[in-house]
């Protein structure tokens, strides 16, 4: 590819359909991912060149911070705690309350606004350790 094909992809327009939005005339950055010389088409990435959610994870939450955040879900061993930015953590059924649940239903419920401290932060299986039961020391 020549510098003169460069120049003429830099001055590509599109309209493009991101989150629900339609977006005319703002300038994004992407990346190139395939260039079809044959077909005269180029495939581009957008996401490619955003953070990854789970790289400000570790600067964000630190073991034992206090974060507000809702429960989003329940299963049968805890709850899933939303904390902002697309993270969920989860708490433990035995990390409910300080008496033993059959099940985390008989304290919390879908929507509920809880206050957790974190107990574990693990970037490389994507998960976060909380808890609602607060620590001796605060």
């Amino acid at each position: 590819m020549n510098s003169e094909e460069v120049l003429r992809l830099r001055r590509f327009y599109a309209i493009l359909h991101i989150g629900g939005e339609y977006i005319y005339g703002k300038e994004f950055e992407f990346k190139i991912l395939k260039i079809d010389a044959e077909g005269k088409r180029v495939s581009i990435g957008y996401k490619q060149l955003q953070p990854k959610p789970w790289d400000c994870v570790a600067e964000k939450y630190n073991v034992g911070d206090v974060v507000k955040g809702k429960v989003v879900r329940i299963i049968p061993i805890g709850a899933f705690v939303e904390l902002g930015g697309g993270k969920d953590g989860m708490v433990h059924i035995s990390e409910v309350c300080d008496r033993k649940l059959k099940h985390p239903s008989e304290v919390l419920k879908v929507g509920d606004v809880v206050k957790v401290w974190v107990l574990s932060v693990d970037i490389s299986k994507k998960r976060i350790g909380l808890t609602m039961k607060q620590p001796k020391s605060s």
